[in-house]
């Protein structure tokens, strides 16, 4: 009897060896999925598909709602303060906004938001009050939303009339388009905004030089006559004195001005009306900076999720070798810098479903969502915890997604 009870004994304290020495392991937690991503003035933010926002790179006017403006680099991803959850998200300069999914509108950074241009918020700010949206574009300093319905709606800044409101008066809360018009797309750009009409038709209203069909035009506070193009389109995308637009077929056309190529009709001419993006592409999705440069860098997506980019690439912002390029001479102001007049491929051979095109930088989304970025790192941009700049290839930014 004392011999079994000896014998199970030992065999309990060997199982409780074996438990102690090897240990079951434990799953490192599943990082979260970017699902679409902001690129700015030397920052960037990721909406997860989580509901969280993280952004990372310059937090000077607070563009990375961590409740605080600094002078440092943030390198590495931070979560937006607040615990909200987001279903959209867009941005430009140092001016963020996202969706909550009940389709209210948060914003932070060097907002204007408040319809003044010297205000700021380091954390996101509700508007009480504003109607449910159902999508949101950010401009440099003021932003448009669209409810299910269609109706436009702005706020911010409106020194030019961008908000669409008939006057020049900053607005602090999202204030009705006029007209009564129902759209099917807007995009904030440089002191304009653009919309799509529910025929295909663009539209556009505050600072309309270069983007409607003139090189000088009066400042139109209000929509107006549509652009005169026989082009349909499914979506614009303002930028810094022109415009890309995508039809509902995939096909790409810009028009305004053309600076180091960013209209990707192979020339520098400026382009009174839409033109055809050469390469005969279909695109999926389409970004340009929202940077208020006259050497822009524009970037899409085809259909099979292949990334190009054309126009500048004074940072290696196109992703792929300068060897590669050409040289556009910026002759009114007596500068040349590298670039593309045609789309070309971002190098690495990555597939994407997701890009944004910030001053100096690129950042992108795979299926996976996982995070690339290249171009100027200066601020951790990037997102690698350095500064160093990408050399031409996308980098990937830890901390989301699969590959």
């Amino acid at each position: 009897m004392h011999r079994r009870i000896s014998l199970l004994a030992i065999l309990y304290l060997s199982a409780c060896s074996a438990d102690v020495t090897n240990p079951p392991k434990r799953q490192a937690p599943t990082p979260p999925m970017a699902i679409s991503v902001f690129a700015g003035d030397r920052s960037t933010c990721v909406l997860t598909s989580g509901g969280a926002v993280e952004c990372w790179g310059s937090n000077a006017l607070g563009t990375l709602g961590l409740g605080t403006t600094d002078s440092n680099a943030h390198g590495t991803p931070d979560t937006v303060v607040g615990g909200h959850s987001f279903g959209a998200l867009s941005g430009a300069a140092s001016f963020v906004c996202a969706l909550t999914t009940q389709g209210q509108p948060w914003c932070w950074g060097s907002a204007l938001a408040s319809g003044s241009v010297s205000h700021r918020d380091s954390v996101p700010m509700a508007f009480a009050g504003a109607p449910a949206m159902s999508s949101i574009s950010v401009g440099w300093g003021h932003a448009c939303g669209l409810t299910v319905a269609g109706a436009a709606y702005c706020w911010g800044h409106n020194q030019l009339g961008e908000l669409g409101t008939g006057d020049t008066v900053d607005r602090a809360t999202p204030t009705p388009v006029l007209g009564g018009s129902t759209w099917r797309a807007i995009s904030a750009g440089i002191d304009n905004t653009c919309a799509v009409s529910t025929t295909g038709q663009a539209n556009c209203w505050g600072d309309t030089n270069y983007v409607d069909g003139a090189i000088y035009s009066e400042i139109e506070t209000a929509p107006g006559a549509p652009i005169a193009s026989p082009v349909r389109f499914a979506s614009l995308h303002s930028g810094a004195g022109y415009q890309c637009g995508l039809t509902s077929g995939g096909a790409a056309y810009c028009w305004g001005l053309n600076y180091a190529s960013a209209l990707g009709d192979s020339t520098m001419t400026f382009q009174p009306v839409p033109v055809a993006v050469v390469g005969g592409i279909t695109f999926a999705t389409i970004a340009i900076s929202g940077e208020n440069s006259i050497v822009p860098t524009t970037c899409g997506l085809s259909t099979q999720g292949a990334a190009y980019c054309w126009g500048n690439q004074s940072y290696e912002q196109l992703g792929t070798s300068a060897a590669q390029l050409s040289t556009c001479a910026i002759t009114a102001q007596q500068f040349s810098v590298p670039c593309s007049p045609v789309p070309v491929s971002v190098a690495g051979g990555l597939t994407f479903t997701a890009i944004a095109v910030g001053n100096t930088h690129v950042c992108a989304v795979t299926a996976g969502g996982a995070v690339y970025c290249w171009g100027m790192n200066d601020q951790g941009q990037l997102g690698t915890a350095t500064s160093t700049p990408s050399a031409s290839s996308p980098i990937r930014v830890s901390g989301f997604g699969t590959q």
